[in-house]
């Protein structure tokens, strides 16, 4: 609505004046912008009542550039998902699956995974916790993951 781009509009330049966000392009230039890599660890862990709670970890790799920085990221996994879903709804591939959940698993039955791998994310799901040589690995940048 008109209220909401008037109040958002104002709050931006409100927190610009007060150097609380940096000014249109001030953002990193294009050559660090091309060598990003990204590189993030989730761990789960099974909701059963048992002690040793059951956990697997996956690692996902993205970059450099592309999938790996962070702005075009961002857009990238946006518009893929809205594709995925307009995909769905013109082909009627899949029923779509309502409620509250993350993204993959709304998506996943509609390709939504093959078309991040596709867009240049590389990920490995490994049974257990993630070892503590990972997080060495992943900081010394010694990590690798075949496709």
């Amino acid at each position: 609505t008109m209220v909401s781009l008037t109040w958002g509009r104002k709050m931006y330049n409100q927190n610009l004046a007060q150097n609380k966000i940096p000014p249109p392009g001030f953002g990193p230039r294009e050559r660090l912008r091309r060598e990003c890599l990204v590189t993030k660890v989730f761990v789960g862990e099974a909701d059963e009542p048992r002690q040793q709670r059951h956990k697997v970890h996956c690692i996902l790799r993205a970059g450099p550039g592309g999938a790996g920085e962070p702005y075009e990221c961002c857009a990238l996994v946006t518009l893929e998902a809205a594709d995925c879903l307009l995909d769905a709804l013109d082909n009627g591939t899949g029923a779509l699956r309502g409620g509250f959940g993350t993204p993959m698993y709304h998506l996943s039955h509609l390709g939504f995974a093959t078309r991040l791998e596709n867009r240049g994310y590389h990920y490995k799901m490994v049974d257990g916790p993630p070892p503590k040589d990972l997080f060495t690995n992943i900081s010394n940048q010694a990590l690798s993951i075949d496709n």
